[in-house]
């Protein structure tokens, strides 16, 4: 993994532990058309996480990718996530439980849009 993903992943974990808001500026098309290349989207903490929330997570090789909850399950008495891309036709393969999301996508370039 390279060393600038590793720094931006804990970086990102600081955050969340100390409930702060962040910005990311988006790379790819995969959100398209609500999201585009280069959109700067606000992310926030929040207690639950539900169906069509727009989510900042990494999956399981420490990748970090904004796409929306597709579903949310529960296991064992733990709740898990899939995530689906707009602009894809499949679902992540990835099953995220809540430790694996940063925040929730609640501005695109200051605007609101839920």
């Amino acid at each position: 993994m390279k060393l600038e993903m590793i720094a931006l992943i804990k970086i990102l974990n600081f955050y969340k532990k100390y409930l702060l808001t962040f910005k990311i500026t988006v790379k790819g098309q995969c959100m398209h058309p609500l999201i585009k290349d280069g959109d700067i989207v606000n992310v926030i903490q929040c207690d639950d996480y539900n169906i069509n929330d727009i989510i900042v997570f990494k999956n399981c090789n420490n990748g970090l990718y904004i796409h929306r909850i597709f579903s949310v399950f529960e296991k064992n008495g733990i709740q898990f996530f899939t995530t689906k891309a707009d602009n894809n036709v499949n679902i992540d393969g990835d099953q995220l439980t809540k430790d694996d999301i940063f925040g929730k996508v609640n501005l695109i370039n200051e605007k609101q849009f839920t």
